[in-house]
């Protein structure tokens, strides 16, 4: 997948206070059969090597060499093809370096198209989000909820399947989540009793001060997941676990 990622997109990732400052060498779309299309970066110097063709390709063939150029020297005694070779080679350089402007031009052009369609994007989220899905992701300042608020969209589908949830806490927390379900009853019953999801977040070593620390951090994220997400006829709950048990953070019951 990531071979597939335009330079474009890459650049502005990585380096977006570079982007009026690369220079661009298209070293050709023939190494785009086996790499990627950023070949190399040199951010000191401000170069990056691409797999595509350059300014030449529009260019008229005989600006660059006769089309007889070489197969010419096969009807003639003691041609020196290596040196005719050489040369068409400096030739060939010397106007690639001439023509590098405007390769460099266009590429920073489609930066700047790139770093629109990145803002365009981001407004068409938080436009569908808000109208649609009745969430401000602009005014959310956890960033735990704003990874999560991002797959709003695919919610409606989601809800109610509980993997989907332990899946959804383990790639935002980062951290391995097990889920056990079982039977909860308030009088300690089963005759009784609703559906129980436990979903634990592993992780170890904490101290009483990260515990609660962790405790803080998680809460927003619980809140919202488990509202948005949760079946309706289950009590869920989630517990921090590490190497010393377990210790509870929040209760949600969902019970009508």
């Amino acid at each position: 997948m990531i071979r597939e990622i335009s330079a474009e997109m890459f650049l502005e990732y990585l380096y977006p206070e570079m982007r009026d400052r690369w220079n661009v060498v298209d070293k050709g779309v023939f190494y785009r059969n086996y790499s990627c299309d950023v070949l190399n970066v040199d951010r000191k110097a401000g170069t990056v090597e691409l797999a595509r063709d350059n300014f030449l390709r529009l260019l008229p063939q005989e600006l660059l060499s006769s089309e007889r150029e070489l197969s010419a020297l096969k009807n003639k005694k003691n041609a020196d093809f290596d040196a005719v070779y050489e040369q068409l080679k400096r030739r060939q350089k010397l106007l690639s370096e001439a023509f590098g402007p405007f390769d460099t031009f266009e590429f920073r052009t489609r930066l700047d198209m790139e770093r629109y369609l990145e803002r365009v994007l981001e407004g068409k989220t938080d436009a569908v989000l808000k109208e649609v899905f009745g969430f401000d992701i602009t005014q959310v300042r956890d960033e735990y909820v704003f990874q999560a608020a991002l797959l709003l969209p695919y919610f409606p589908s989601m809800r109610g399947i509980p993997e989907f949830i332990r899946l959804l806490l383990s790639t935002v927390l980062d951290t391995e989540v097990t889920m056990k379900i079982s039977d909860y009853s308030e009088r300690d019953q089963t005759v009784f009793s609703m559906p129980k999801i436990t979903y634990s977040l592993i992780m170890n070593g904490l101290d009483p001060e990260q515990f609660l620390q962790k405790c803080e951090e998680v809460r927003p994220l619980a809140g919202f997941v488990l509202e948005r997400l949760a079946p309706a006829d289950v009590f869920c709950e989630i517990l921090i676990k590490g190497s010393d048990g377990g210790r509870k953070i929040l209760d949600y019951n969902y019970s009508l």
